[in-house]
């Protein structure tokens, strides 16, 4: 018998066109195990670093290990606080300029049980950026044990959009 779809679209968002330096998803069910997050677009200036928040938590509750790659470079950073503007953990590293550079995928585990720390998986490849195509893998950590019900993607610093027409797909997950 065959299992069916586990994947369960939750909201869909395309970036309008103007100054927005960050997007927020609320409102996110407690009825899946697991959430995925993709996002195909772009900054409007090169070099930026997108960041997460969660449940609009500006506390220093958050960490990531990452490790990007290049084709001929490779580095990793890591941070216990991101020491960013707003406190969040970094989704991407250097994400090019214009829309359709990026494509990037979070997955956030166990992100409704109530008495664990919420980890996210977050990975992005940005071949086609014109100053930095390459790849990056994350790791993250909020330390909170409350359910995930918003996300907020932000460029922190300000000086950087969201560029116009990039999308933001989140979806749970049945049975993971």
């Amino acid at each position: 018998m065959a299992a069916g779809n586990t994947y369960e679209a939750i909201t869909s968002v395309t970036a309008p066109g103007g100054a927005a330096t960050q997007l927020v998803m609320s409102s996110i069910p407690a009825t899946y195990t697991d959430l995925v997050l993709v996002i195909n677009g772009g900054n409007s200036i090169s070099g930026a670093t997108w960041a997460i928040q969660l449940n609009s938590d500006t506390g220093s509750n958050y960490a990531w290990r990452m490790i990007e790659g290049s084709g001929t470079t490779a580095t990793s950073s890591r941070s216990s606080t991101t020491g960013l503007t707003v406190a969040s953990m970094y989704f991407t590293y250097e994400t090019g300029v214009g829309a359709s550079e990026v494509t990037a995928i979070a997955n956030f585990q166990n992100y409704a049980n109530t008495d664990k720390y919420k980890t996210v998986v977050m990975r992005e490849n940005t071949a086609t950026a014109p100053n930095y195509p390459g790849v990056s893998v994350s790791v993250g950590i909020w330390r909170n044990t409350a359910a995930i019900t918003s996300i907020t993607i932000m460029i922190p610093g300000g000086a950087t959009n969201i560029a116009s027409g990039t999308t933001f797909n989140l979806f749970g997950i049945k049975a993971a």
